[in-house]
This record gives C-alpha cells, sequence and structure tokens, in this order.
C-alpha cells in the first residue's frame, strides 16, 4: 500500500530570531468534505466540483488503514461516463493503491469536474476520508518563521507514534499548537524528559507535562524545562480508529534558560542555539512494538470504523434492483426502503430510465416509477374496469381503493389497513 507522506520538515532553529513566540495555524473545513465513507469492493464514489478555467483543485486522501488503498483520478462528465461503461477514458492525476495522497490539478477548461475515489478493482471495502478545496488550501500547515519547528503531513497509523527531542537548559520555554487534517481523527501529545520517555514506551506509568488527549487540534500548553537534558516531544496514534495525518509547530524560547547542562555554554543567544541545533533528533517515526498503553496516558480503545452511506456505484445497483422489483413505488418510499435521500433515488431512478437500464416510466405528478409492463396490465385493467364500471375495492371492508392494483403491486386499504396484493 503506497503512503504519501509528503513531509515538508522544517525542524530549524533559529539563529537571529530567538524571541519569536509561535502563532496557531487552525484546522480549517475543507470545502468540500467527507469523512468515514465506506466503498465496497467493485464500487466508488466521486466529488463534483464546478470551476473556471484556471481553477485549481486540490486536497488529500486518507484511507483508514495502510492495508487499504484506492484508485484516484480526475475527469469531466463525459469521461466519467465512459470510464463507468469500461470504455478508454481521458483523465488526470491517475494515482492507484493509495493508502494517503495529496493532489492538485489545474482545470484546463471551465465546467464540471469529478475527483474520482475508487474501489473497482479492491478485494475488499475501503473506509476513506477525503478533503477538497478549489483555489486554496485548507490543510494545517506551521512555517519557521515564526516556529522554530514544523511538521507537515505526518501520516500515523494507530498503533504509532512520533516524536522529536533535543537537549533543552533549564528555563527554556516551549509553546505551539497542533493539527490533524480531518476533525474526526486525534491524537495524545505530551512532553517528557528522557528517562519517562523510556517507562512510556515500555508500557509503564510516566510523567509528563502539557498532555492534550486525543485532540483534533490544540495549542501545546506553555512549559518551562525544569532540569536541563535531553526532552521528548511525543504525538501518539495509539488506540485511533484509523490513520491519522498531522502537522504541528513548536517554539522554543530559551533567552531566559540557564545554561547547566554539561556541554552546553552561556556564551550568547547565538552560540546556545548552534549547541541546542546540534542536539536535536529531527523525526523518528516507529512502530511501537509489543508494549501495552501507559497508564499515565490516557488512551482511547480502539473502535472499528462505522460502515459509512452506500455510495456511486453502489446506490445504482441498489436502485436499479429495487426498480426491477416493484412494478410501481414511489420516491419518498424507494428512499425510506434504501435508506437514501429521496434527491438520490429520484435521480438515479431517471438516470436508469434514460440510459435503458430499467424499463419503465416517471410521473413527477404523483413522483412514481411505474414498469412497462406494470402500465401495460394497468391500461388493460382500466379498459376492462370502464367496460363493466367495476370499482376497486378491499376485500375486507368493501372500501374503494384509489386505484386499479397492477399485479405484485401491494397496498395498504385508506379504510381499515389491509394489506392487499394485485
Amino acid at each position: 500500500m503506497i503512503k504519501q507522506r509528503f513531509i515538508l520538515l522544517f525542524a530549524l532553529i533559529m539563529l537571529s530570531v530567538l524571541g519569536l513566540s509561535g502563532q496557531d495555524a487552525v484546522a480549517l473545513p475543507f470545502d468540500v468534505e467527507y469523512t468515514n465513507e465506506y466503498i465496497s469492493s467493485g464500487a466508488w464514489f466521486y466529488v463534483e466540483t464546478t470551476c473556471s478555467e484556471g481553477d485549481v483543485l486540490s486536497g488529500y486522501l486518507e484511507t483508514h488503514s495502510d492495508t487499504q488503498g484506492l484508485k484516484f483520478f480526475i475527469c469531466d462528465p463525459i469521461n466519467a461516463a465512459l470510464w463507468m461503461e469500461g470504455s478508454v477514458a481521458e483523465i488526470y492525476n491517475l494515482e492507484t493503491n493509495m493508502h494517503t495522497l495529496g493532489f492538485s490539478f489545474t482545470a484546463p477548461s471551465a465546467g464540471t469536474w469529478l475527483c474520482f475515489f475508487s474501489n473497482d478493482e479492491g478485494s475488499q471495502g475501503v473506509t476513506v476520508d477525503v478533503g477538497i478545496d478549489i483555489n486554496g488550501d485548507n490543510t494545517p500547515s506551521y512555517s519557521t518563521p515564526p516556529y522554530e519547528l514544523a511538521v507537515y503531513g505526518n501520516v500515523l497509523e494507530n498503533d504509532e507514534y512520533y516524536y522529536t527531542s533535543a537537549i533543552y537548559n533549564t528555563g527554556t520555554e516551549v509553546t505551539g499548537h497542533f493539527s490533524t487534517f480531518f476533525p474526526t481523527d486525534g491524537v495524545d501529545f505530551f512532553i517528557c524528559d528522557e528517562s519517562n520517555f523510556a517507562l512510556w514506551d515500555s508500557g509503564e506509568t510516566a510523567d509528563v507535562y502539557s498532555y492534550e488527549n486525543d485532540m483534533h487540534q490544540a495549542s501545546i500548553d506553555a512549559f518551562t524545562v525544569p532540569t536541563s537534558g535531553r526532552w521528548y516531544f511525543v504525538f501518539s496514534a495509539i488506540g485511533q480508529s484509523d490513520t491519522v495525518t498531522l502537522s504541528y509547530g513548536i517554539d522554543i524560547d530559551d533567552s531566559n534558560a540557564i545554561a547547566d547542562s554539561p556541554g552546553i555554554a552561556a556564551i550568547g543567544g547565538a552560540a546556545v542555539a548552534i549547541v541546542v541545533l546540534i542536539a536535536v533528533v529531527f523525526i523518528v517515526c516507529r512502530r511501537r512494538a509489543g508494549a501495552p498503553p501507559s497508564t499515565p496516558v490516557g488512551i482511547r480503545p480502539t473502535t472499528p470504523p462505522d460502515r459509512g452511506p452506500v455510495r456511486v456505484g453502489d446506490k445504482q445497483q441498489v436502485v436499479l434492483g429495487a426498480l426491477k422489483s416493484y412494478p410501481r413505488i414511489g420516491m419518498s418510499e424507494l428512499a425510506e426502503l434504501l435508506d437514501m435521500t429521496e434527491d438520490d433515488v429520484r435521480s438515479i431512478t431517471l438516470k436508469l430510465i434514460a440510459s435503458g437500464s430499467v424499463s419503465g416510466t416517471f410521473d413527477r405528478h404523483t413522483d412514481e416509477f411505474t414498469s412497462v409492463a406494470a402500465a401495460e396490465t394497468g391500461r388493460e385493467l382500466k379498459r376492462d374496469s370502464a367496460d363493466s364500471l367495476e370499482i376497486p375495492r378491499c376485500p375486507h371492508c368493501f372500501a374503494p381503493l384509489d386505484r386499479t392494483l397492477v399485479p405484485g403491486e401491494t397496498v395498504e386499504c385508506p379504510n381499515c389497513g389491509t394489506t392487499i396484493t394485485g
């Protein structure tokens, strides 16, 4: 499975701007955002956008496990129809078997452009988070300056954690901010010294500072280093329900630090910064091997992701099956039956009729679909009824019915509630 980390790492200690404090980079909602979307094997869904020529579509996809991958591409409606019917189609930005992916596309012409997320070749269902922006980028990002340490788009599985560490003197002040890409994702954060990091890593009780639990975004509580030595900034996704992508910025202010650590001398701000830069462990990301969750770091129990709504490929097949099973059915009844919206079932029904996938008619006045066979039978029954002047009645209470039933159709008597089958 392909994991596109595309990390822009700026683990820099600014030599001349040590006094700057960090500013929060709030994770804004994407222009179009879907979370916990379930795509079954052989199915797909797409996001429809309207663009002017030159508009830039950018976004990010994140499946819920590194064992899940999706095909991604962008195309116009004509080529979408060609692709869906199995014909050769002109598509853009094709990527296959992607676990995480950041993408950007410039519309070559004005009109509708579709972003496809396809599991058509997959052997298992896939759950995915998707965000798309038009002429913008709402993924959380942090820069240097104002932050001394900044990371963008680090991917963690739900049994992984990430840390950065450095040697800091007593009195060094730490602040910062972090954000995950999607509001349904969270991470734990804490700061600790070297001995407590070893305890936590082995599953023992550890003393930690500035602790945040299962947060989508949060400011890092101001922390003053109590004793000189190596300190760890830890981001943990252990126990999360799915993959997490995050960015962060950390500000280090050592203007009030006391240089009591061996090998670090107070010989001026710039000199101190150079020594600290050498001591920084920029990025370490590894899988936690077999250690149980640490007691003081409350880990959320792992829960399987909920099955999301049926998406495009599935919806069409489900609606088609229902239309072939009911000689006549209203859109409200069909929507309730399939747990879909009336607009969705109505739109899909009209497309299926237009494409010839199902034989029947749609009455916009009654908002009903009637199969060709049922319509023909209905016309015959009406002719017979007109000749004999018979009125259809309930066989239980003999109350008149509001319409003639076609074979296979079931209705409820408006008077006594008896179920009647034609």
